[in-house]
């Protein structure tokens, strides 16, 4: 798609498939070349062949190899994981090797019970040595299941070593046995790009204009950070390290709050406003209402929060600043009525002093 010559296409075509990708969100210039979303440079993966497209030509009929296909949805799915879990650069996926070098397995005895941890030990940008890169159990299954279907291809138990196909970190990287491999060729940054994009083609991802989101790389990056920050709440510096990145400035930048996530912060404060009561009303709450509040929050939370006169039910910033008297946010609890008791006291006097 768009990668065909002008002479080997119709004007209905082109316009048909300058349509087709103006709706999934490809940026089509007029009168330019039509973008090519899904055009890998390796062959055998996705494309079809030049074999298949001329006997269609031939025959007039619908010819499908599902071999480059599937190759292609394997690779991208091992890449997908591997990038939402780690937050890995595109060109660190690439260097994925099979030796124990670069796959490595660790146990954490100092925990109980004890963690099993699966690294990655690749060169991140801007360095020269390898560093760890933290992935779940279930990507290093999956490359078991690459490493099948390459073992398969080459009808070998062994793994050919290949060439690097990233020109700028070639002098760091010698020839491996790459995962990401196919017909003794390394697979091209853009291929693994444009096979990415196929396998998610169709999911409807949206700006909050409307505009259809074209998936790259950097954007799963930039939502493994998002994830890691703003819900997740892990420390910045520590997501700086995961990231590889020298600068935490970039880090900050990388997991700023989406807009979804800034209106799902101020509807929740707006509620926990609104379930703010003003003890000058006198208001009442039954022995049921608050028996269902007081065990919501410990299916929520488990640890009761002690405060003034009984137990608080928010789980996040206190929206009242610990004016806990009047809040309806608190279970109050019989046996801390000398709190309350207390409280006014002290209110008392220092209207007193104040005056």
């Amino acid at each position: 798609m768009g990668n065909l010559a002008p002479g080997q296409i119709s004007e209905e075509r082109k316009k048909n498939l300058t349509n087709f990708l103006d709706h999934w969100g490809y940026e089509v210039e007029k009168g330019e070349k039509l973008p090519s979303p899904f055009f890998v440079r390796n062959p055998g993966v996705l494309i079809q062949g030049f074999d298949i497209t001329r006997t269609m030509k031939t025959t007039n009929k619908l010819l499908i190899n599902i071999e480059p296909i599937y190759v292609a949805c394997m690779f991208a799915k091992f890449a997908l994981d591997i990038i939402t879990s780690s937050g890995a650069r595109i060109n660190e996926v690439l260097q994925i090797s099979y030796d124990k070098d670069c796959c490595v397995v660790t146990v954490d005895r100092s925990v109980s019970p004890p963690r099993t941890n699966y690294i990655l030990r690749l060169i991140p940008k801007g360095r020269e040595e390898p560093e760890n890169f933290y992935v779940p159990e279930e990507v290093f299954k999956f490359m078991n299941e690459i490493l099948k279907m390459l073992k398969s291809s080459y009808d070998s138990d062994l793994l050919p070593e290949v060439d690097f196909d990233i020109e700028s970190r070639k002098h760091l990287i010698s020839k491996k046995k790459f995962i990401f491999q196919y017909q003794f060729k390394h697979i091209h940054v853009n291929s693994l790009t444009a096979i990415i994009r196929f396998l998610l083609h169709g999911i409807i991802i949206q700006t909050v204009e409307g505009k259809q989101v074209i998936i790259k790389v950097h954007l799963l990056r930039h939502a493994f950070a998002t994830h890691a920050v703003q819900t997740e709440k892990i420390p910045l510096d520590i997501v700086k390290t995961l990231l590889h990145q020298k600068d935490i400035e970039v880090t900050s930048y990388y997991s700023a709050p989406t807009d979804q996530q800034i209106t799902e912060s101020i509807t929740s404060l707006h509620e926990n406003w609104i379930s703010y009561i003003d003890i000058q009303k006198g208001v009442l709450r039954g022995r049921e209402e608050l028996q269902e509040l007081y065990n919501d929050y410990r299916e929520k939370v488990g640890t009761m929060s002690r405060v003034v006169g009984g137990i608080c039910t928010i789980d996040a910033v206190c929206p009242t600043k610990m004016a806990c008297l009047g809040c309806g946010a608190k279970v109050p609890r019989p046996e801390f009525k000398e709190e309350l008791l207390a409280v006014y006291d002290w209110a008392d006097e220092s209207e007193k002093r104040f005056q």
